[in-house]
């Protein structure tokens, strides 16, 4: 898989995981959304993936997903260091 629907496949899995959550989301879309969203995504991932969306998709979709989610959980765990 080249690079780019490598990174068309995370934004999908982010924008599936926010779908998943649109509840918990609901409301967050003012003006305080970046600061509150990296907070609310992180009661979402963890370290070894994301929620399990069995049994809508395929195994091999879902460990995508959970590789998504692991990049994600990563990158939000620096920018929490670095403030």
């Amino acid at each position: 898989m080249n690079r780019q629907k490598k990174q068309i496949a995370h934004a999908l899995h982010v924008i599936m995981l926010a779908t998943i959550h649109q509840t918990a989301l609901h409301g967050l879309f003012t003006i305080h959304f970046y600061e509150f969203a990296p907070n609310m995504l992180m009661n979402f991932i963890e370290e070894e993936g994301g929620p399990l969306i069995w049994p809508s998709i395929t195994e091999s979709a879902q460990n995508a997903f959970d590789a998504t989610c692991r990049k994600l959980y990563g990158l939000l765990n620096q920018q929490k260091h670095r403030s």
